[in-house]
């Protein structure tokens, strides 16, 4: 007996090999097949999705997924299983989801918290004119920017408008210059 052989019943090995009929068919031209094969495919990836990421972003992820399969279908070998292969890239979108979520939610979070720490109120009028003098170590670029966001109260999208950036660009960038004025103040960065 193999041990490394995962037996499947009957009944999943015949939608497999009916997947993969109708994925073939569709991309031989058959509209009607490759549409049933999208439908059909859309159940089994949506109940992988959702086990891996928020209810509110499954049909998004599921999307992209939908996008990326019908992108590659070029490359798909007629000769290997067609389920791995598509779950393969359900887990790369997975995957795109989590990294932008958390890198999204991480740079909020750090961002968040140091507006916290500015706008707290202090009867340390020493402290307020030490921030005041780390931020003045900044260019005059990167000042106007963090005036937008932290004083002004724009979001990123305005402030990275304002000085013709991308939005990812002004997050990185007030990351960066947080992490150094946590390390000036002696906060763990």
């Amino acid at each position: 007996m193999n041990l490394n052989v995962v037996e499947m019943d009957d009944s999943k090995l015949d939608q497999h090999a009916e997947l993969t009929k109708l994925f073939c068919l569709g991309r031989s031209g058959d509209t009607s097949c490759y549409r049933q094969f999208l439908t059909e495919i859309a159940h089994l990836l949506r109940r992988k999705i959702r086990h891996c990421i928020a209810e509110s972003d499954v049909e998004d992820v599921l999307q992209e997924t939908l996008m990326s399969i019908h992108k590659a279908s070029h490359t798909f070998n007629g000769d290997r299983p067609l389920m791995p292969w598509l779950y393969a890239i359900a887990t790369y979108r997975i995957n795109d989801y989590l990294q932008r979520h958390y890198t999204h939610t991480q740079n909020e979070t750090d961002i968040a918290e140091f507006a916290d720490s500015l706008v707290a109120p202090s009867s340390d009028d020493g402290m307020e004119y030490e921030v005041l003098s780390w931020l003045a170590n900044l260019s005059e670029r990167n000042q106007a920017i963090f005036k937008l966001v932290f004083i002004d109260g724009c979001t990123m999208k305005e402030a990275a408008k304002a000085f013709a950036m991308k939005e990812s660009a002004v997050k990185v960038m007030i990351h960066r210059q947080i992490k150094h004025i946590r390390q000036q103040m002696g906060v763990n960065a």
